[in-house]
C-alpha cells in the first residue's frame, strides 16, 4: 500500500514533465518554420510528409487498440 501511495506524487511529477517538454517541443518547431523554402519544394515532398504523417496515425491507432 504504501507503493501506490508513493507513486501517485512521482507519478503526477513525471505527467507534469512531459507536458513542460511537449509544449517546450512544439513551441521550439514554430520558430524555426519558413514557408520560403516550402514554397520552393513543391507539393511533393508536401504529399510524402502528409502521407507519412497519415501512415503513422494509423499504425499508431492500431497500437494503441491492441494494447488497450
Amino acid at each position: 500500500m504504501a507503493g501506490a501511495a508513493v507513486s501517485k506524487p512521482t507519478i503526477g511529477t513525471v505527467n507534469d514533465l512531459h507536458t513542460l517538454f511537449l509544449i517546450l517541443a512544439f513551441f521550439s518547431i514554430g520558430p524555426e518554420f519558413r514557408v520560403g523554402p516550402l514554397k520552393e519544394a513543391g507539393w511533393k515532398p508536401i504529399g510524402v510528409f502528409a502521407g507519412a504523417a497519415v501512415v503513422d496515425l494509423v499504425v499508431g491507432l492500431g497500437l494503441a487498440v491492441l494494447l488497450f
